[in-house]
């Protein structure tokens, strides 16, 4: 991913960060790779960061085996104190918006669904091969 993929990307997860009034939102790459973060430092430890390896490792594989035929819809669960969406962005990552009982699920839901044709784009053109001169 080109750098300019990668600043896009943490500025589009700043803003969804704000928006919905997150503690944290990550992209993660088809490998489980962060791609692009904002929010609080520190949220994960022992359990937590097991727990959610887990979910990211589960909805990645699912929207990898859906290959595009059937959307896999977002997955909203708790993972120690946060709640957290899980949102395929298509076969190619996940963004999670980790967020806590203060904030409300509905609005996560309408900043991700706006949110999500923004990052595909990002992450569409950064797959993309340079054009040769």
């Amino acid at each position: 991913m080109s750098f300019d993929a990668s600043a896009s990307l943490d500025v589009l997860c700043d803003q969804l960060a704000r928006a919905a009034s997150a503690r944290k939102v990550l992209v993660c790459g088809e490998d489980g790779s962060i791609l692009a973060h904002a929010g609080d430092q520190g949220l994960f430890s022992g359990p937590v960061s097991s727990e959610l390896a887990d979910l990211v490792a589960q909805v990645l594989v699912e929207a990898q085996q859906a290959e595009g035929a059937v959307p896999i819809e977002d997955r909203y669960t708790r993972v120690g104190r946060f709640q957290v969406c899980a949102a395929p962005l298509a076969d190619r990552a996940l963004l999670l918006v980790l967020f806590d009982d203060r904030t409300d699920a509905g609005q996560v839901r309408v900043r991700v669904r706006r949110a999500r044709p923004l990052m595909l784009r990002i992450l569409s053109g950064s797959s993309q091969a340079p054009a040769a001169s």
